[in-house]
């Protein structure tokens, strides 16, 4: 009689780990983290790319301010009145320059001022740029300020804001002219005289 056989043994069932929520949290954490890094990384480039933009447009724009203050400038009838003004500041033979009577001016002497008043408002809002200024026209701007000076501080006694645009953009075209050259340019009797010798010179178109 044949032995009867041993029960198998009994298997258990494999035991089954608590589902981790953590891992799924930091995992999203995780992804939501990158996910806003690369939304900031492009934000940042886009606010990059839109500054530069800006940038480019508003030098282009200063530039073309810039043209066409220059072309005004040189037009046919300013250059009249330039022209004019040389022939009242000099004498009649050309070889000095005559006193300036601050309480009567030439008329052309405060066209030509207002002219670089508009300058410096235009400089100040930011539409024209200082260094731009010094290249182009700082050698008139020097020279008018300051052989028109005696008038601007005597009308100044009726109204201090007299011309102060100007004032404040030629401190700005000294400061350029300081770093650029290594004093500022202050023209007086000489410096004037040939001024003045060259405007007279000056043919319209």
């Amino acid at each position: 009689m044949k032995a009867a056989a041993a029960p198998a043994k009994a298997q258990h069932a494999p035991e089954r780990r608590p589902f981790r929520w953590e891992a799924v949290t930091a995992i999203s954490t995780l992804l939501l983290a990158l996910t806003t890094f690369g939304a900031l990384l492009y934000t940042a480039r886009q606010i990059k790319d839109f500054r530069e933009a800006e940038r480019v447009h508003n030098e282009a724009e200063r530039v073309h301010q810039l043209v066409e203050q220059r072309r005004w400038f040189d037009s046919s009838g300013f250059i009249k009145v330039r022209k004019k003004l040389a022939g009242k500041r000099l004498d009649k033979h050309s070889k000095t320059v005559l006193p300036l009577n601050a309480a009567a001016a030439p008329g052309e002497l405060y066209e030509i001022m207002n002219y670089f008043e508009e300058l410096g408002l235009l400089e100040e809002k930011g539409y024209l740029d200082a260094q731009d200024i010094w290249d182009e026209l700082s050698y008139w701007a020097f020279n008018i300020y300051y052989d028109a000076k005696p008038a601007i501080d005597h009308d100044r006694q009726d109204d201090p804001s007299f011309f102060l645009h100007f004032e404040k953009l030629v401190g700005k075209l000294q400061q350029i002219e300081k770093q650029r050259t290594g004093r500022e340019n202050q023209p007086t009797g000489p410096e004037l005289l040939e001024f003045y010798q060259y405007e007279n010179s000056l043919t319209a178109r």
